[in-house]
């Protein structure tokens, strides 16, 4: 499989990842992660990796403002303070790499139709939801970040990638903590 196939089913992957039901978000994920271990283009990499670390603010905003559960909410704020600072090294390394390249303005039609999902929810409801999507996209997040660490084209958004990763899989087993609380 080309390179920029396995690119565009990453990317695919992640968007439906955020959109699927908690059913359907393990092997959607999987799939994501598998597909994104092969080095991403730095155009994919940028596209994929900035709207996925806002949706981890937003969505965790949106948890704080939903859930009184003592786990998720610690969770959230966790998430906040962390991707805030991914992005603002994002946006540095970025910058230091001379791609000109710039990051999506927005988070794409996919992962806004997330976040109005996640707003519409309450309760148990919401709390599983949140859950299972950022299980989803941190589990692809690690794959796409693996693989641009390993095989990425420039070298500063590629030191990046490979600084941030040990984050993103820290964040991905705190996921997986989540899923077992009895919700």
């Amino acid at each position: 499989m080309k390179t920029t196939t396995r690119n565009a089913a990453a990317r695919i992957a992640v968007a439906l990842s955020l959109l699927a039901t908690p059913a359907l978000l393990a092997p959607v994920a999987a799939t994501a992660a598998e597909s994104a271990t092969a080095a991403p283009t730095t155009q994919a990499f940028v596209d994929t990796a900035a709207p996925a670390n806002k949706f981890e603010i937003v969505s965790s905003q949106i948890a704080l403002q939903k859930t009184t559960n003592p786990e998720i909410v610690a969770f959230a704020k966790k998430m906040i303070h962390d991707h805030t600072q991914i992005g603002t090294a994002f946006v540095a390394a970025l910058e230091k790499s001379k791609t000109g390249l710039k990051p999506p303005a927005g988070l794409g039609a996919d992962i806004d139709a997330t976040i109005a999902r996640l707003k519409s929810e309450t309760g148990v409801t919401f709390e599983k939801d949140y859950i299972a999507a950022q299980t989803a996209g941190h589990k692809a997040a690690v794959g796409l970040f693996k693989g641009y660490a390993e095989g990425g084209e420039n070298p500063e958004l590629k030191a990046f990638a490979a600084k941030t990763l040990p984050t993103i899989e820290m964040h991905y087993h705190m996921c997986m903590e989540l899923e077992k609380l009895k919700l």
